[in-house]
């Protein structure tokens, strides 16, 4: 899968989860790291688990796009090297 695909499938679960989620208010930082926390827990128990990789790769798809949304709410300090 390229570059492109990837920022696609994370762009569409942003998607998802604005329609989803549109009647939340900004959520702190913190809530954002502990929603992020979770799914890599769900990610890593599927991945060990029965369910297997497929499963674990979508759990990674939602700490990314959840990554993504706490950015876009917060920022970043980081600067962009070029």
């Amino acid at each position: 899968m390229d570059r492109k695909d990837v920022y696609t499938l994370i762009d569409d679960e942003r998607t998802f989860q604005e329609t989803k989620w549109r009647h939340r208010p900004t959520l702190p930082v913190a809530d954002e790291l502990l929603i992020m926390r979770t799914y890599i827990n769900k990610a890593m128990d599927s991945y060990v688990g029965v369910v297997g990789e497929k499963v674990a790769l979508d759990q990674v798809r939602k700490v990314i796009a959840t990554g993504v949304r706490c950015l876009e709410n917060h920022g970043s300090t980081e600067t962009v090297r070029r």
